[in-house]
This record gives structure tokens, C-alpha cells and sequence, in this order.
């Protein structure tokens, strides 16, 4: 992978695009729990 923006493309860019996919992983699950409950 080459780096498309250089050094724009700072680690808290790459740990908020994780955490928000991480998120979006979880939801599904979270809402059935929500639900079961």
C-alpha cells in the first residue's frame, strides 16, 4: 500500500477510521443484545 496523501495520513487518522470500524461491527451486536434484553 502506497501512501496516497503522504503524511496526512497521521495515526490518529488511521485509529479514528478503526475505531469508527470497529463501531460499525459492534453495532449489530449491540443492538441484538438490546433487544434480547
Amino acid at each position: 500500500m502506497g501512501r496516497m496523501k503522504g503524511p496526512q495520513w497521521s495515526d490518529s487518522e488511521v485509529e479514528k477510521f478503526s475505531w469508527v470500524l470497529q463501531a460499525l461491527l459492534l453495532l449489530p451486536h449491540l443492538r441484538l443484545d438490546l433487544a434480547i434484553a
